[in-house]
């Protein structure tokens, strides 16, 4: 829906202030250049015909998921079962990886280059801030 009624502009913060107008001026519309002193920081401009709750229901509905970082909050319990580790995909994890992840607290050995957790392992607890090395 927004694809059809609606552009948003990315880019330079600058670029973006010249071609509103800085100044009334130069504005391309009457009382734009108010909105170029708002342009700071990692800004993005939408302009659309639907209304502001129209929107906000097309964007609510939007989500990427996010790779965790360190001071988030955990969104869930992750568990390891002892075992060979698996990696993302199910595949086996490379054995270079095994001295970081011990580094990293996590119980693990070398069998005949597969990497082991010698006990069940528990990474992050739900609603917990992640450190670092979680992250």
């Amino acid at each position: 829906k927004l694809r059809d009624t609606s552009r948003f502009f990315l880019g330079s913060n600058k670029v973006l202030q010249v071609a509103l107008g800085r100044e009334p001026e130069d504005e391309v519309r009457k009382d734009v250049c108010k909105l170029t002193k708002l342009i700071k920081g990692h800004v993005g401009l939408l302009f659309t015909e639907l209304s502001i709750d129209e929107v906000r229901k097309e964007l609510e509905g939007v989500r990427e998921p996010e790779f965790a970082k360190a001071g988030h909050k955990a969104t869930e319990t992750v568990d390891f079962p002892a075992g060979p580790v698996a990696g993302p995909h199910g595949g086996k994890l490379e054995h270079t990886i095994e001295p970081t992840l011990r580094k990293n607290g996590m119980p693990t050995k070398l069998n005949k280059g597969v990497i082991e957790l010698i006990t069940d392992f528990t990474l992050c607890e739900k609603g917990d801030a992640l450190s670092p090395a979680q992250a």
